[in-house]
């Protein structure tokens, strides 16, 4: 995966990896680079993820929970 390597992935072998499409990765890649992870590379020659980034967690307000609450037992029912 991305995570923790020194050698660089390609586009397609990552893509396959996560089961997404190329285009789909590429999006990702200037996401998280949007976002502040140090991703360096190029599509020909590779990607590699710099230690030191992580995700920031997903904060909802006690109304959205609820809502996500409500909707995934409207949608299970």
């Amino acid at each position: 995966m991305l995570c923790n390597r020194s050698i660089p992935l390609s586009g397609p072998a990552l893509a396959s990896e996560l089961g997404i499409s190329i285009r789909t990765l590429y999006r990702n890649i200037v996401t998280l680079q949007t976002q502040g992870a140090d991703v360096v590379g190029e599509p020909s020659l590779g990607y590699v993820l710099r230690p030191g980034f992580t995700l920031s967690p997903l904060m909802f307000s006690a109304d959205e929970i609820e809502a996500i609450v409500l909707g995934s037992r409207w949608v299970t029912g």
